[in-house]
Order: structure tokens, then C-alpha cells, then sequence
């Protein structure tokens, strides 16, 4: 999710676990990797947090094996298309392309039956949608606002949907150690003006609710 993580050493959200390592004894080894692996990783024990998560909006399941912490940004979603979106298309009948490890919450969330969705990365996503093989990308409005703009794509088009906010959070697993990792993270947030550094992404958060993607 550029600019929030972009790899290893770079991201807003990677800026502000380094700066949790500067006023803490916590040390990082961060990892990027897909979704499903991230989850399943955690859920096997093999990471001790991952992000980032819808909050309070996964799976049932999810919350059998993880813990959200007390941290969370805002972010909106768009369905961006080749022309404009009607306020009354019916979403069930398009074929939509969604980040892989993304479907099933996408499709608990909207009620689109997941078979309407294909999976895989962002940009081969957008790079299908330009040449009409789906007729819709859908995911979190600034990390595919950054990568329209990394890949040089004119002529797309953006309409917010679901009509509210979908805050983002990091989680850790749902056993005792994970329990007093959240603790003592929930301490350490709480003394950082996180808002402040997430302030240029929060501006793209609060664009119209749909319009043309500005590549400029």
C-alpha cells in the first residue's frame, strides 16, 4: 500500500515503526510479502504483527488469531474505471479486479459474490482495466492513486466506494504474548502525534468523492 509501505526501508508507515524503535526497545525486521501470506503467517506464529488490517471490518475468522491494535489511519476506497460510474450500475454484474488476499473481505464487505473479482498485483490490475479485460479496479484510493501516477496512466476515472471511511490498523496475534505486545505498543502510540506524519497522505484521503485521476 504505497506510500504507506513501499518496501523494507521505505513508507510512511515503515518512518513510523522506525521511529517507534528511536523512543523504544523494540526492534524491527520487517518483511513485505502479500496479504494471504501476512495473515496466515501470523495465524501460524511466524510474525508477531502485520498491516495493515481493515479495522474491526475482517473476516469472522480473523479474530480467532489476531489482535488490532489501538492505531488506526483513515482511508476511503474508489472503484476506478475507464469512463465515469453511474450512481445505479449494478456492481453484481462487473468483473473487478481486487489486490490478491483482498476478495473475500471485498465481497463480505459489498455483498459483489467473489467470483465477480480478479486477483493479483495492483499494477497488472490497472494495466488489464486500461486494455478492458476487467471492468473495474477496486482498492484504497491513495496507494492506487500513487501507482496510476508511478506507472503514467491517463484517463482514469475514480468514484468513492463504500460511502464511508475504512480505517487501517496493524495486528498482532491473539494469544498472551501477543495481548502484552499490544499493551505496551497501545503505551508507546499513544505518545506519538502519528496524524502529523501521515499528513500528506490524509490530504489525498480528503480529495472529492470522485473525479479523474490527476496525474500531474
Amino acid at each position: 500500500m504505497p506510500p504507506l509501505i513501499i518496501d523494507e526501508n521505505k513508507g510512511i508507515t515503515i518512518d513510523f515503526l522506525k521511529y517507534i524503535e528511536q523512543i523504544s526497545d523494540y526492534q524491527f525486521e520487517i518483511k513485505i510479502m502479500n496479504y494471504v501470506r501476512a495473515k496466515k503467517n501470523l495465524k501460524d506464529g511466524f510474525v508477531d504483527m502485520i498491516g495493515h488490517t481493515p479495522l474491526g471490518l475482517e473476516t469472522e475468522s480473523f479474530y480467532d488469531y489476531a489482535i488490532e491494535l489501538e492505531f488506526s489511519i483513515p482511508t476511503k476506497s474508489d472503484f476506478f474505471t475507464r469512463i465515469p460510474l453511474e450512481s445505479d450500475a449494478d456492481l453484481s454484474s462487473m468483473i473487478i479486479g481486487v489486490p490478491s488476499g483482498n476478495e473475500n473481505f471485498l465481497s463480505s464487505l459489498s455483498g459483489i459474490p467473489v467470483e465477480n473479482f480478479v486477483t493479483g498485483r495492483i499494477e497488472n490490475l490497472l494495466n488489464m482495466l486500461k486494455a478492458e479485460r476487467i471492468d473495474a479496479f477496486w482498492f484504497e484510493r491513495v496507494s492506487t492513486f500513487t501507482i496510476i501516477d508511478e506507472m503514467g496512466l491517463k484517463g482514469l476515472y475514480y468514484n468513492r466506494f463504500p460511502d464511508y471511511e475504512i480505517p487501517v490498523s496493524l495486528a498482532v496475534r491473539n494469544d498472551e504474548e501477543g495481548l502484552s505486545l499490544s499493551m505496551k505498543f497501545n503505551e508507546i502510540i499513544e505518545m506519538i502525534d502519528y496524524e502529523e506524519m501521515y499528513k500528506n497522505y490524509l490530504n489525498i484521503v480528503q480529495l472529492e468523492d470522485k473525479g479523474i485521476v490527476n496525474n500531474n
